[in-house]
């Protein structure tokens, strides 16, 4: 699992990354620990009283295909971004130099502008 030079882990298990509703993305080969610690990041934000979910891709998606066939989308997504961490697991970005865009597709999708929370996306 890769992050930036500049991230080390005690800025994650401060969850500083939250209070400033920075967008994680962790990435690496398959087996190095980002479901774990994306999960670990939710426990540890819902200890803190932070509001926190996690989903994989395929569940968020059919979560909101099955509140729009329902008729009920805006609440679903309201929902969700009542949030301030929510984790995407298993995006499964081919590439990753398109996760940034996909990111910034899925933030405004479920959080509009989102300023008070963070996303966190394992691919």
């Amino acid at each position: 699992m890769k992050f930036p030079q500049d991230y080390r882990r005690e800025a994650l298990a401060s969850l500083e990354f939250i209070n400033h509703a920075q967008d994680l993305v962790p990435y690496g080969d398959v087996g190095t620990g980002k479901t774990h610690m994306a999960a670990a990041l939710v426990a540890a934000a819902c200890q803190q009283g932070i509001q926190a979910r996690i989903f994989t891709t395929s569940c968020l998606v059919m979560a909101l295909r099955r509140a729009k066939d329902e008729g009920r989308l805006d609440k679903e997504l309201t929902s969700i971004a009542k949030n301030q961490l929510l984790v995407i697991d298993l995006c499964r970005a081919g590439n990753y130099a398109e996760v940034p865009r996909t990111l910034a597709a899925e933030r405004a999708l479920l959080l509009g502008s989102g300023e008070e929370s963070a996303v966190a996306i394992s691919a």
